[in-house]
């Protein structure tokens, strides 16, 4: 494809900027939106390189995509014809997809089978895009259930959404590290790897019931529903089964449908227990391409055929137990990649304990290590298997996978310290496969107190990218929060009362996003604290994540976002905390106590009812407030300021020491600081 050609493609407005469609019809001017010459040109590059792989494949001199995840393991069955999907994987880079519903907080090992597809999609160059189901939670998909799902209140799946949106994330930038050490580097400039999270709230809030079953409905017969094996148990045991969960095949056709306009993804990802909804997608997403007025000719190329449309479908297989059941939160035995929920050392022990019948087949699916080399760990595994090589190896890969390098050092570390006889297996195995270990001799950061995380990055080359915000000598108590360093925190409780008795710069600094209440008052006058709700009145977020800057200043503020006794706050892109509040009664009975500060001191106190709540920091402003400007001298700290006024007042001892430092013209931001 030549510059003109790709010049002549538009960019629909409000499309991703990387989605290039042809035009159908003549468009005007200002229907166009620009593009730079540029990025033009590396996208002629990119269809260049892709045209080049896809010649070796032809060739034999290279695995295609779909035959390195059937030799891995992979895919168990493909709704489609395998021979065409391989082609169009090999011409084509198309957008591949796995959903997941939000009836938990965290995703388990049992969802990592068809993620680890939306991996290797990811890392091959691929459009790949988890899709979070906050609408479809509502309902909760039956197959595989024998019961239905207990309904589930707004708030509490608001807050799975949140909280498994932000593992998706962490885990997509954990994974470029984890692929660059495999070999599989990510050339940001050439924008070759495309990835997204969505929730399908976003447009299910917007349609009714009666246009997708005007739409969609007449897509689906009602044979095929009918057919499926967990329709078909459902109704056998005498349970039965409602309309919604019926009908439900529908709402994530309906998603597949909207994921094809949009993104142009024709292939979904889902584990064998969803082959039945794979299969009704299938139908009506191409009904509703046949017969429905819509645009999605824009994802089409003029140089594909018309089988190139075609949508498909790959399976994995389910992870069971060693008697057959299989791993879930349903059937009670998950898992969990939270940490909250499963520490690193328990999910890293999980893998060692694995028995050696299935080590190797976990090591093909979980990690990204080469099948021959996988075949010499095996070798060396069997001539001592009690040292568990095999085991250790793949406990350390999947941990850092999930959580990172260090983590993963941890974990093994702890299991050294248990069981001494544990081998570093990348000492061991350094001399025999191609495994590159990040560099682990930095120089540690200084110390930091409680409130402040280590900065502790994986690889040179990792340190390298985030040095412009890891300058510990700038700043060494305030290091930048990462990717690497922060999980979120869902472990503090605080009382009902708390909320309703102190303002924002409290609640920051007692929750851990501040190491100061001064601090937490310069993070909310620079807006980079935020709550999770809406603003105006309509706490309510309709099962999406909304995150708004922190505004107000009155006491109390905070106890309209409150949700099911869930209060979300964050600062900065990576330091969330999820807030259980307890009522009041509780929190006295069971003798619960305030975080403390790094010299062993509650961050906060309650006072009595009927007592006068004290802010030091709320006088202290008052007092500087009231203090006339004829008195400031020229040079003159806020705290000598603070002085002054407190002798002009007669009052009570203030923070003298936060203000200390802070300049006369500082006091601007502190008006209506509550």
């Amino acid at each position: 494809m030549s510059l003109t050609d790709a010049s002549s493609r538009v960019v629909r407005r409000g499309a991703s900027r990387c989605s290039i469609f042809p035009s159908p019809s003549p468009v005007s001017y200002d229907a166009r939106r620009c593009i730079s010459q540029g990025w033009l040109r590396k996208e002629v590059e990119r269809n260049l390189n892709w045209s080049r792989t896809a010649k070796e494949i032809d060739a034999g001199r290279q695995k295609s995509f779909l035959t390195m995840l059937e030799e891995r393991g992979l895919v168990k069955q493909i709704a489609g014809n395998r021979d065409a999907l391989d082609k169009l994987l090999t011409k084509k880079r198309i957008g591949v997809y796995c959903g997941v519903d939000a009836t938990a907080s965290s995703l388990h090992i049992g969802h990592m089978l068809p993620v680890m597809i939306l991996f290797w999609s990811y890392v091959h160059g691929y459009p790949t895009f988890h899709l979070i189901g906050g609408a479809t939670a509502k309902i909760g998909d039956p197959s595989g259930r024998s019961t239905e799902r207990e309904p589930m209140h707004r708030s509490s799946r608001s807050k799975n959404i949140l909280l498994m949106q932000e593992q998706i994330k962490r885990m997509w930038k954990k994974i470029e590290f984890y692929a660059a050490r495999h070999g599989f580097v990510h050339d940001k400039k050439s924008m070759s790897w495309l990835r997204g999270i969505y929730n399908n709230s976003t447009w299910h809030n917007k349609v009714t019931v009666s246009e997708i079953l005007g739409q969609l409905g007449r897509g689906i017969r009602i044979s095929t529903l009918l057919g499926r094996d967990s329709v078909k148990e459902r109704l056998n045991s005498g349970v039965g089964m409602n309309v919604a969960e019926f009908f439900y095949p529908l709402m994530q056709s309906w998603d597949w449908w909207e994921m094809f306009k949009q993104k142009g993804v024709q292939l979904q990802i889902g584990g064998s227990d969803q082959y039945g909804n794979l299969l009704s997608g299938i139908e009506a997403v191409s009904y509703m391409q046949a017969n429905v007025s819509h645009d999605s000719e824009r994802i089409k190329q003029p140089d594909l055929a018309e089988g190139d449309f075609s949508l498909f479908a790959i399976t994995t297989p389910l992870l069971t137990t060693p008697s057959g059941q299989k791993l879930g939160k349903s059937a009670g035995n998950a898992v969990w990649l939270d940490p909250n929920l499963t520490t690193p050392y328990e999910l890293y022990q999980y893998f060692v304990r694995l028995p050696d019948s299935e080590v190797e087949q976990y090591l093909k699916w979980f990690t990204f290590i080469p099948v021959k080399d996988i075949g010499v760990i095996m070798e060396e595994h069997n001539k001592d298997a009690s040292k568990r090589l095999a085991q250790n190896f793949l406990a350390h890969e999947f941990v850092e996978l999930v959580h990172g390098w260090h983590i993963a050092e941890e974990a093994r570390i702890q299991t050294t310290q248990l069981y001494p006889n544990s081998v570093n297996v990348y000492e061991y195995f350094k001399d025999l496969i191609n495994i590159k270990s990040p560099n682990q001799t930095a120089k540690p950061p200084p110390p930091l107190p409680d409130y402040a995380a280590p900065v502790q990055v994986p690889d040179k080359d990792a340190r390298k990218q985030f040095a412009q915000y890891t300058l510990p000598e700038l700043n060494k108590y305030a290091p930048q929060m990462n990717v690497f360093n922060k999980n979120v925190d869902t472990a503090i409780k605080l009382p009902r009362a708390f909320f309703a008795r102190k303002s924002w710069p409290v609640i920051l600094y007692t929750s851990g996003l501040a190491g100061s209440r001064t601090e937490a008052t310069k993070l909310l006058q620079n807006k980079g604290a935020y709550v999770h709700g809406a603003h105006g009145g309509n706490i309510e977020t309709k099962d999406r994540v909304v995150w708004n800057p922190i505004t107000a200043t009155k006491i109390g503020d905070a106890v309209q976002y409150i949700r099911d006794n869930t209060l979300m706050i964050r600062a900065g892109k990576w330091n969330l905390k999820v807030i259980e509040v307890v009522d009041d009664e509780v929190w006295e009975q069971e003798g619960m106590t305030f975080p403390v500060d790094k010299d062993g001191k509650p961050k906060a106190q309650l006072a009595r009812p009927g007592e006068e709540e004290y802010d030091e920091n709320v006088e202290a402003i008052k007092l500087l407030q009231s203090l006339p400007r004829s008195s400031w001298k020229p040079g003159m700290t806020a705290g000598e300021a603070l002085e002054i006024a407190k002798a002009r007042d007669g009052s009570k001892p203030t923070a003298q020491k936060r203000f200390s430092d802070a300049p006369p013209d500082g006091l601007s931001g502190f008006s209506g600081v509550h």
